[in-house]
């Protein structure tokens, strides 16, 4: 009552304690005074009235379950801008949100057809019509819709040519270029930002239209796309210059406190970024504890900011996450890799959608994880799982792959398998032929290579061996290279008639890299590897440090296994029809002890561990996911 009393004498008052509340937090009383001050909106403007619907709107969308009601104040505030001039920035932002809920409703054509609404009815301001188009062509792409997203992008390119608005010109290029990466049509897409290039030159030597974080975000999209092109077109090697640019780019970051538009990044949002790829590089280049560095470093960043978070931050914090599990797998340190794993699968529980785009990602992860401690039945299941899932020919070749090593670990263990026709093979031949990936295609060889020496077909294993060497250097990828090198040295070193200065210019190349490189699993097979060599050649002193190293490398991966395996998180290696609709701690996980001594009498790891069982997580095959991130 005393509410209503004071918004008959100042309804601005009641706005300002709205405002204030929202502040606090305390949105149920700011919708209280948003609703109070609408009951004598004849004292307002028509603008001040859509301002108060598009809050109430976003109130009801993202504080409460209330989707209807979000829905009708936002078509309110539509309804009370329509008319009103110079309105087109609030007009923007309620056509934006409705189109949302729509989408949350189940209607996504309805929402297409609004925000072509909204497109004509800015058409007089560039900068919010542009940003329809934008968000249009988004909505298209999240519906699977790439070619009318990228009709909508070069409909919005016509308009701001036209308006000429250089900027978003440029914006809405790179909009396109990302559109065309989604679809895999890199060298289409590195044309299109060659041309950029151009832009942004001219544009960075013209202060009086491009303010300078304008400049420094223009910089950095047009090196994050160039880095995902050039990364899957040619690997790490030719990537690393993009890299390096990218992170020469932070001091102009942290100086930069005005952002151009509320397209662009924050600043904290750029930094993380640029430390995702810089550690993506270094994983892809089998440099794993470089990449926990930057992982790490990254974190950090996200602990300044975890009180500032938004949607970006969400995303590339899931990615460090995907990350450090790899890395930390590739070291040999499962039970870290582990509890990586529960975290990651915690906070895609926290949102349903996050949970759709990762569910794939978790299986993989889930598998490598169980194929690194030998749990090669649950490492298969959870891989399987995620070819069911995942739609993209790319990463159906990484998991293809990945089931390859899994059964020909099996085979080596003893477990009956028949290798010598594995589907996964015929899948990996046909998804290479069409992958535009280089990375992937050397991996395919290494792995089609290694399946063939097992099958003891020598002529092929060294044909493909050979291949795949050659391209894992002309790429830089370590681990790569050095797997290549392994089998056909251990190929050699298992004839009869082995001429040893041949094994050992096969093997030293490897070693050399597997000791340069942190991967765990490589490192080990190749002082086996040397250890074989020095006994050929009689050489006790460094056969018995070759030796010593060896078993105390095992042993500290043994330890490290028990760790993982007697931990209540192994069990969810078991949940893979269920994955994600039980939580990894415990809760709603069916007598987890027993659960976790069966799985441990299983799979405990043997005493003599062979290093050969499962060379490598081909972790440098590792696709950045550049959707995840941008979105």
């Amino acid at each position: 009552m005393q509410l209503m009393s004071l918004v008959m004498g100042d309804v601005e008052t009641v706005l300002a304690l709205a405002e204030h509340f929202l502040g606090l937090e305390d949105h149920e009383k700011a919708v209280h005074c948003y609703l109070a001050a609408l009951q004598h909106s004849s004292v307002l403007g028509s603008k001040e009235v859509g301002k108060i619907f598009i809050r109430l709107g976003k109130l009801y969308h993202e504080q409460t379950e209330e989707i209807e009601d979000a829905k009708r104040h936002f078509l309110s505030a539509i309804a009370a801008l329509e008319t009103v001039e110079h309105a087109e920035d609030l007009l923007c932002v309620a056509y934006i949100g409705l189109s949302k809920v729509l989408v949350e409703m189940g209607y996504p054509a309805m929402a297409k057809d609004r925000i072509w609404s909204g497109i004509q009815r800015c058409r007089s301001q560039a900068l919010h019509c542009c940003r329809l188009y934008f968000h249009l062509a988004n909505l298209q792409l999240s519906l699977q819709e790439t070619v009318a997203a990228i009709e909508t992008l070069d409909k919005g390119l016509c308009y701001a040519e036209s308006a000429r608005y250089p900027i978003l010109t440029i914006f809405l290029q790179y909009s396109k270029a990302y559109c065309l990466i989604s679809q895999a049509q890199y060298a289409e897409s590195l044309a299109i930002l060659e041309f950029c290039k151009v832009q942004v030159a001219q544009l960075k030597a013209t202060a009086d239209i491009c303010e300078d974080g304008a400049k420094v975000e223009l910089e950095v999209m047009l090196l994050v796309l160039q880095y995902a092109c050039v990364h899957q077109l040619h690997g790490p090697k030719n990537s690393r210059l993009v890299a390096k640019d990218l992170q020469k780019l932070i001091p102009a970051i942290s100086s930069t406190a005005q952002l151009y538009s509320p397209y662009w990044l924050l600043p904290s949002e750029i930094y993380v970024l640029i430390l995702v790829l810089t550690s993506e590089y270094y994983l892809s280049s089998g440099f794993s504890d470089k990449a926990l560095y930057y992982c790490d470093k990254a974190f950090n960043i996200l602990g300044e900011n975890k009180d500032n978070s938004t949607p970006l931050l969400e995303s590339l914090t899931l990615l460090l996450l995907q990350q450090s599990i790899l890395s930390n797998l590739s070291k040999g340190r499962p039970s870290l890799a582990l509890k990586l794993i529960q975290e990651l699968l915690q906070k895609c529980e926290e949102k349903s959608p996050l949970m759709c785009q990762h569910r794939s990602s978790l299986h993989v992860l889930l598998g490598l994880y169980a194929c690194s401690v030998e749990a090669f039945d649950f490492a298969a299941k959870h891989l399987e799982a995620a070819l069911l899932i995942s739609a993209k020919s790319e990463e159906r070749l990484f998991i293809h792959l990945n089931l390859i090593l899994v059964c020909c670990a099996q085979w080596k263990h003893n477990i009956p398998m028949n290798i010598q026709d594995l589907p996964s093979v015929a899948k990996v031949k046909e998804l290479q032929t069409s992958s535009r990936n280089h990375v992937l295609d050397v991996a395919a060889n290494v792995v089609l290579g290694y399946h063939a020496n097992l099958c003891q077909r020598f002529q092929d294993s060294k044909q493909l061996l050979r291949k795949a060497a050659q391209g894992a250097t002309a790429c830089s990828c370590n681990s790569l290279q050095a797997f290549s090198f392994l089998v056909l040295g251990s190929q050699y070193l298992s004839q009869a008639d082995c001429q040893v200065q041949q094994v050992m210019d096969m093997v030293k190349p490897a070693v050399d890299v597997a000791v340069m490189g942190p991967d765990m699993m490589l490192h080990l097979w190749a002082m086996q590897l040397e250890a074989g060599l020095f006994s050929k050649t009689r050489q006790a002193g460094p056969l018995t440090k070759a030796t010593q190293l060896a078993e105390s490398r095992c042993r500290d991966l043994r330890e490290d296994r028990y760790s993982a395996m007697t931990s209540p998180q192994h069990a969810l290696i078991q949940h893979v029809a269920s994955l994600g609709t039980q939580r990894p701690d415990g809760a709603g996980l069916p007598q987890i002890v027993a659960a976790v001594d069966g799985a441990t009498t299983r799979h405990l790891p043997r005493e003599s561990l062979s290093p050969t069982q499962y060379p490598v997580e081909l972790q440098s095959a590792t696709q950045f996911q550049l959707q995840s991130t941008l979105e």
